[in-house]
């Protein structure tokens, strides 16, 4: 009997006294778990946005090398959380949701960059020219990113043709003219994609507006790749085959025999192409693909918080309860 009372004043000591202890350890270890998670959470949030950031506004002044070369430091730094893990919950989950950060955002940065961030910082960079002669020669404007045509400038939309590439899409250009009849020898062409017939019907941007006179120039810009692959050129080449169609339309108006066209090849590198606009949309160009780089680098943002807020709390979590020690009973007798 005296052995079975002190198994119970034992058990009793025990318990009366661990179960508040054990309850303040859940708290600590809740406490943790959630500042890892939060630290996790809030820091690869704010890598991402930065790397994405970096990526598409300062590619175009130092580089996609110089570029690379930052990520990659930041991408060590984390690394090295990981290696030596001590010091704080936080350092294990903040290593990793950064890495995941690093790489999603270069990745995003990058094309980023290619839609709308090289052409922002490009047009409100470039020159503008003001009063164009549509028969002027296309290489005097080659520093060009916007466009103001003379008053008489318009787009002969009954000489334009279309060109239906391999991927489906239809390739449209129109030459530029003034006052003179067009000759195949024009430098200038208003370009667009599926809003064109085979011949004639020439629909696209302002084309039919009779205020618009600005040309805001296609550029040969970087394209979206793990190596940078470009097919703008690829573009461009649908394009010239559309221009060759439209000028063999001009060269039969004109009674032209087809050697024309191949004088105008003769000189492509000074071909312009350019999207037709009013002078108020020229003029917010750049603003406008500022806007879409900054709403893109929302959007990707906000996925990149639900997608990541898992691993931030698997991570956290890990790194909280790793550092726990399990205790164990004291013997009754």
């Amino acid at each position: 009997l005296g052995s079975s009372n002190g198994a119970m004043r034992a058990f009793s000591d025990y318990y009366g006294a661990t179960v508040p202890l054990k309850l303040s350890r859940t708290f600590d270890v809740g406490s943790s778990v959630f500042e890892s998670f939060s630290v996790g959470l809030l820091g690869g949030i704010a890598i991402f946005a930065a790397v994405l950031v970096l990526c598409t506004f300062c590619t175009f002044f130092y580089g996609n090398v110089a570029v690379t070369l930052i990520c990659a430091a930041v991408g060590g730094v984390l690394a090295l959380l990981i290696r030596k893990p001590h010091g704080g919950a936080w350092r294990l989950p903040l290593a990793f949701c950064g890495l995941v950060a690093v790489l999603f955002g270069w990745i995003f940065g990058r094309y980023c960059y290619c839609a709308y961030g090289y052409f922002a910082l490009y047009y409100t960079n470039a020159r503008t020219y003001e009063n164009v002669d549509p028969m002027q020669r296309g290489a005097s404007v080659a520093d060009g990113g916007r466009l103001l045509f003379a008053a008489e400038a318009h787009v002969a939309l009954d000489k334009s043709a279309g060109y239906l590439a391999e991927d489906g899409i239809t390739y449209c250009v129109a030459p530029i003219v003034g006052l003179a009849p067009p000759t195949p020898h024009i430098e200038f062409w208003a370009v667009g994609t599926e809003c064109c017939s085979t011949v004639g019907n020439f629909k696209c941007h302002a084309a039919e507006n009779p205020e618009a006179h600005g040309g805001a120039v296609m550029l040969d810009g970087p394209t979206f790749g793990l190596f940078w692959v470009d097919v703008t050129s690829l573009i461009r080449e649908h394009f010239n085959a559309a221009r060759r169609a439209a000028e063999g339309v001009i060269a039969r108006g004109n009674n032209s025999t087809s050697p024309a066209a191949h004088v105008a090849d003769a000189k492509e590198p000074s071909i312009v192409y350019v999207r037709w606009v009013t002078s108020q949309n020229l003029a917010m160009l750049s603003r406008y693909y500022a806007e879409q780089a900054w709403v893109f680098i929302s959007l990707a943002t906000f996925a990149f918080t639900c997608l990541s807020a898992p691993l931030a709390w698997v991570v956290g979590r890990r790194a909280a309860f790793s550092g726990l020690k399990p205790t164990s009973p004291p013997r009754a007798f």
